[in-house]
């Protein structure tokens, strides 16, 4: 079996594209979840590999322990599964009135969020629901009455109800073990927090939570900058590529290709689009490197800043990183076509000139099939079609 020396690139670029949305997806709700919004997700301990939850320890962990401080839970929090359950969801931290935003040690988060029915596969990540669960997060006001409040007396973080009754049990995590006064306890700690309850009050101890939160949970004390204003110029840099991903990810995608192809002196011909290799030798794949394929300086650069601007308006505005990535790759698909549709069309006006030429015009008909031949041949790189369309 023979293969084209275009075959094993247009692969692996082939593959890179099916990759590259799960890679968007992942860093885009990374981004606005852990570091934009600082949500942390309480979920079910359950097995990524059989997906199911991890069955309780027979013996108490922490049997005996002392209740938690009055302001983690002030309910009887019984251990059914539907207790258990109402705490799943999303927390962000609290916004006290007049409390500075500098302030970030031991924050309450507060419940935003809550799957409804207490669903038993909440998690992070959950990818197939991760959007719809970002935006009700964001969106969202306090959802229920679940907490992750900083015990002093046990230096650690725990979970719970909040209601007016006295406090019954929570889950809470491993006491952190600081060697500084000093250190602000910026989030709870990922992982899983146990039950509180011992099994002298309980006839089973209730599964454990996992918890995942914004790292580190710890820091020490902010050193003051002297270059503030050059800090802030970078950060909205990378501000940028965190909001704006998949704009960035095609721009990168543009501007590499355009590099590989100059070192390798690559020939036009051999990435372009074209309707006899198209259609005719059935080169699919030109489809694709022909839209991403440029050759001169200014032509790379103007596609580029055009992309730039059109990415910056409607990602994040009227679509979402994902949806603007996958109406790009719709969009290399539907331009091809449209093309191969006016080549066609134009290829069959002239068919129809020269049938009616016949044998009595043979100059006439010789010139018409060159026009064809000519039109058969023709090829087009750069990714002005795509984002044309778009517009």
């Amino acid at each position: 079996m023979t293969t084209t020396p275009m075959a094993a690139p247009a692969a692996k670029l082939a593959t890179l594209l099916i990759l590259l949305p799960f890679a968007i997806t992942y860093l885009h709700l990374y981004y606005n979840a852990f570091i934009r919004h600082e949500l942390c997700f309480v979920g079910p301990h359950v097995s990524p590999v059989s997906g199911r939850e991890y069955s309780p320890p027979t013996t108490p962990l922490l049997a005996g322990t002392a209740a938690v401080d009055e302001g983690v839970a002030s309910t009887s929090l019984s251990t059914n599964e539907d207790a258990r359950s109402s705490l799943f969801g999303s927390y962000s931290p609290s916004r006290t009135k007049g409390k500075k935003r500098k302030d970030l040690s031991k924050r309450t988060f507060v419940q935003r969020h809550s799957p409804s029915g207490g669903d038993s596969s909440w998690g992070w990540p959950s990818v197939t629901r991760a959007s719809a669960m970002l935006d009700k997060s964001i969106g969202g006001q306090d959802a229920g009455g679940g907490r992750i409040i900083f015990d002093e007396d046990g230096k650690r973080w725990c979970v719970g109800p909040v209601t007016s009754s006295s406090p019954s049990a929570a889950w809470c995590s491993t006491p952190l073990s600081v060697s500084s006064d000093d250190v602000i306890y910026k989030y709870p700690p990922s992982g899983l927090y146990q039950s509180t309850q011992s099994q002298s009050t309980s006839p089973g101890l209730p599964p454990p939570l996992r918890v995942s939160c914004p790292g580190p949970a710890t820091s020490e004390p902010p050193v003051q900058s002297k270059h503030k204003g050059q800090n802030g110029r970078q950060n909205k840099n990378l501000q940028f590529v965190l909001l704006k991903p998949s704009t960035c990810a095609v721009m990168l995608l543009n501007v590499a290709l355009a590099f590989h192809y100059w070192n390798r002196r690559v020939d036009p011909s051999s990435v372009s689009k074209q309707y006899a290799r198209i259609v005719g030798e059935h080169e699919w794949w030109r489809g694709l490197t022909g839209a991403t394929a440029h050759f001169e300086p200014l032509h790379i650069g103007f596609n580029m800043m055009s992309m730039n601007t059109l990415g910056s308006e409607i990602e994040g505005s009227l679509l979402n990183s994902v949806e603007f990535l996958m109406w790009n790759g719709a969009l290399v698909v539907y331009t091809t076509m449209i093309m191969m549709a006016m080549v066609y069309a134009r290829i069959r006006y002239l068919q129809r000139k020269i049938d009616a030429c016949g044998n009595a015009q043979p100059q006439l008909q010789a010139t018409y099939e060159e026009k064809q031949e000519k039109v058969r041949d023709t090829s087009s790189v750069g990714y002005s079609a795509v984002y044309t369309t778009i517009i």
